[in-house]
């Protein structure tokens, strides 16, 4: 038995993915809600950066989006996707902002994304083996 194919293995593998895409979506909702409920935190915040304020809300809308995606399993790639999207804006705003005590929370949350990302790519991304799909060479041989 390969250890590609090792039943145990693989249980413990979508675990991990389920475990992780629902922490995310829990997090994204709440994120999400905070923003499209005008919490002061999140005004103030949004105000601070000097973005308006219908910014913050199509942030917290896209953020429930996300962790809509995320929380199903058909979805998961995309959900992560737009994670990722949300915290290099995220990271970038922080950034600007000379917040540099922020920048672990989206790099974080943006590489826990990721990872889920690319362990729930759909299969238009894979061979039939199940192998990343290879851009051909092109070296004219």
């Amino acid at each position: 038995m390969t250890e590609h194919n090792h039943p145990r293995r693989t249980r413990i593998e979508q675990g991990a993915r389920t475990v992780v895409a629902g922490l995310l979506a829990l997090a994204f909702a709440f994120f999400g809600l905070s923003k499209v409920t005008a919490d002061p935190t999140q005004v103030a915040m949004f105000q601070g950066w000097g973005y308006p304020l219908w910014f913050m809300y199509l942030v917290g809308a896209a953020e429930i989006g996300a962790a809509a995606l995320l929380a199903v399993p058909s979805s998961r790639f995309y959900g992560a996707a737009a994670v990722v999207g949300l915290m290099a804006g995220g990271f970038a705003t922080h950034a600007f902002a000379g917040e540099l005590m922020q920048l672990p929370l989206p790099l974080m949350t943006g590489a826990a994304a990721g990872l889920v990302a690319v362990l729930t790519r759909p299969s238009w991304s894979t061979d039939a083996a199940g192998n990343r799909a290879q851009a051909e060479a092109g070296d004219g041989a």
